[in-house]
């Protein structure tokens, strides 16, 4: 049997799809809570207030510099053994995620907010504006254009990374894949199995962020 009926075959096929299907639901409800999150995030670290601010540098520095493998392993199996927490894989990976993705939307909110030139802010208190006022008319859509095409790379950063989730046992992409080589290896004897399998990974990964990769270009080179 040729490597690529075996893995068109046996039901691989339609594993693969549904590890896809993992990974872009951990990936799009992470993105869409990291954003919803980010956003007051992005305020923090923006704040006049220096307690707040060092906060919101902290935290950020801790998502940035602790490794994801590490965090979804502490949540995961100690959370679980040590205190009683009933949490399943895919909840672990998308807290995490989530987590991590919060701290970087809140910087890229962080960004577009200081890019706003001094003279917006000035010129819309002089015209009486408030606060709240100010931000929802004048600072927001501007930011919206900046954060947008960053927006749209972190989630494509957040699908490519869902392959540590493979160290948890989430039936993602990753994990998969490495089902598939198990199983080609054990029961057909396909030593080619491990390159076959993981271009087709690879492959589908690519299909995953290429479109939104070639959106971020777009709205950076409309908008810029």
């Amino acid at each position: 049997m040729g490597s690529l009926e075996w893995l068109l075959n046996w039901g691989n096929g339609e594993q693969l799809l549904k590890g896809i299907g993992y990974t872009l639901l951990i990936a799009l409800i992470s993105s869409a809570l990291s954003i919803v999150l980010g956003i007051g995030f992005g305020f923090v670290l923006a704040s006049k207030n220096r307690w707040l601010r060092g906060f919101g540098r902290g935290y950020l520095e801790f998502v940035r510099i602790a490794p994801i493998v590490v965090l979804l392993y502490l949540l995961y199996y100690f959370a679980s053994a040590e205190l009683g927490w009933n949490i399943t894989n895919v909840t672990t990976a998308i807290v995490i995620f989530t987590l991590w993705g919060a701290g970087e939307f809140g910087d890229i909110v962080r960004g577009a907010l200081s890019s706003i030139p001094a003279h917006q802010y000035e010129s819309g208190r002089t015209l009486g504006l408030s606060n709240a006022q100010l931000y929802r008319l004048v600072i927001i859509p501007q930011s919206v254009r900046r954060i947008t095409p960053a927006a749209i790379n972190l989630i494509t950063r957040m699908i490519k990374t869902t392959s540590l989730c493979s160290f948890i046992s989430v039936a993602e992409t990753m994990t998969i894949g490495r089902q598939i080589i198990s199983v080609a290896n054990q029961s057909f004897h396909h030593p080619e199995a491990p390159l076959v399998v993981y271009s087709v990974v690879m492959v589908a990964y690519f299909l995953m962020c290429w479109p939104l990769a070639k959106a971020a270009r777009k709205l950076e080179s409309s908008w810029g």
